[in-house]
């Protein structure tokens, strides 16, 4: 039974509607918590994102390879290119003349007036291997035009390539097949003796072809042959791509330290302390308005963390072998505002007249001694997965969060119950009602009041 509040009680009809605004009272308040821990749980991910950005820009320049930048000029990029090997390759040049490009055994066809109608007939398709192993791909008389050679050939997985060219020179026949190894170099020649085919609209035969060869290099005036079309460990690190050949004419490549990278993954460093900074400071502008509930000022946090990138930049790091002891002769400093400036010319001139110094007071061992191993291992203890102070505050709040989203869910689904009991009494008390009036409307009629 339902209270309907028809009027016969002398109750306002919505009597349930209002008890029930003042049973959710404390369903108002958990929400509004909630919505506080939000709010400051968006925050602690916030710094913990930041914290993690300062982390990876040292995870950039972390080591010895990877602060040491270097950058490869080839004076003709058509002939010679490559990318050097941090910690690996030298610096200097080198000149290099390509004389002769590296090829494949091949072998090109007679021509026929298309690719994909006139067929070849049946038959094989022979060479003989590098090991003189003699090999052989059969064609049936379906796939005997030039186009499903090719695909045939490809498909074989014999080391040999096919492709169909269209001679431009030749307007009766100029479609030709051209046979081809996989690999270069004198030592991967091939044989190809001949064509054997059954039956054809047109005879196909071989009508040249070439034996693979190495290329030729000169190194410093000495003839060097190459199997392939590029130059492996003649500079450590460096793996040479040659593009074409230029007989007489040498490139000279240049392996150089490339300050610029350096300094940019300096910048980045100087970029994401200062993004925490500015992030501490704006949770500790506090004034007679704000609410701590949902904001990080003045936590514990934030105050260990400034705590500790302050005495990270301005403290002296030993150990390194280095005669630079601390940030701010890198040109990395604290201003009046409290966050950092770099100072790129003061570091590009330190870096150029003494790298190794700012090499090992930067880097270190890479592991704990060095300027960056000490930023990169503090910063891993506020956000390590498993003991991180930053992730254990989140963590934390979360379980807060799905506490408060039980309580909420408990206490809805009692509501729910007694919404329910309520609206039974009421409409019980409603029903009653209405019978006692009836009665006496009743005895009013049979004048027994009075």
């Amino acid at each position: 039974m339902n209270f309907t509040g028809l009027g016969g009680s002398g109750l306002p009809p919505d009597i349930v509607d209002q008890i029930m605004v003042g049973e959710r009272a404390p369903i108002r308040k958990m929400q509004v918590r909630k919505g506080n821990k939000e709010t400051k749980l968006n925050l602690v991910k916030d710094i913990e994102s930041k914290v993690k950005n300062i982390h990876l820009s040292l995870g950039e320049i972390g080591d010895r390879s990877g602060f040491k930048d270097l950058k490869l000029k080839s004076t003709n990029e058509n002939v010679l290119t490559g990318t050097p090997t941090p910690g690996t390759t030298p610096t200097g040049a080198w000149d290099v003349e390509v004389v002769r490009l590296a090829k494949k055994a091949s072998a090109i066809t007679n021509g026929f007036p298309d690719m994909d109608k006139t067929k070849a007939g049946v038959g094989y398709i022979r060479f003989e291997t590098k090991d003189g192993e003699e090999k052989e791909i059969y064609i049936s008389e379906a796939a005997s035009t030039l186009s499903k050679i090719a695909d045939t050939v490809n498909r074989s997985g014999m080391g040999v390539k096919a492709s169909v060219v269209n001679d431009r020179d030749d307007l009766e026949t100029p479609y030709r097949l051209i046979l081809s190894g996989e690999e270069m170099g004198s030592e991967n020649n091939l044989g190809f003796p001949n064509l054997y085919f059954l039956d054809g609209e047109q005879d196909l035969f071989f009508d040249k072809n070439n034996e693979s060869q190495n290329g030729t290099i000169l190194v410093d005036g000495f003839e060097v042959g190459i199997a392939g079309n590029k130059i492996e460990n003649f500079i450590p690190g460096v793996t040479l791509d040659i593009g074409g050949a230029q007989p007489g004419d040498p490139v000279t490549i240049s392996v150089t330290e490339d300050y610029k990278a350096i300094e940019g993954k300096l910048d980045g460093f100087v970029k994401s302390v200062n993004s925490v900074l500015g992030f501490i400071q704006s949770q500790n502008t506090l004034n007679k308005d704000s609410d701590t509930s949902k904001t990080l000022g003045g936590d514990y946090i934030l105050t260990n963390l400034q705590t500790r990138i302050n005495r990270l930049i301005q403290g002296r790091v030993e150990g390194t072998n280095s005669s630079i002891k601390r940030m701010f002769e890198l040109g990395v400093e604290f201003n009046r505002n409290g966050t950092l400036d770099f100072k790129k010319e003061k570091f590009n001139n330190l870096i150029k007249t003494n790298p190794q110094d700012v090499l090992n007071f930067v880097v270190g061992d890479g592991f704990r001694v060095g300027m960056f191993p000490k930023i990169k291992n503090a910063m891993k203890a506020f956000v390590d997965p498993a003991f991180g102070t930053i992730v254990s505050r989140r963590k934390s709040i979360e379980n807060n969060v799905r506490d408060i989203d039980k309580n909420i869910g408990r206490r809805e689904k009692r509501l729910l119950t007694q919404e329910k009991m309520l609206k039974e009494k009421f409409g019980k008390l409603e029903e009653n009602l209405a019978k006692i009036k009836n009665q006496g409307g009743a005895l009013n009629a049979l004048g027994l009041t009075g």
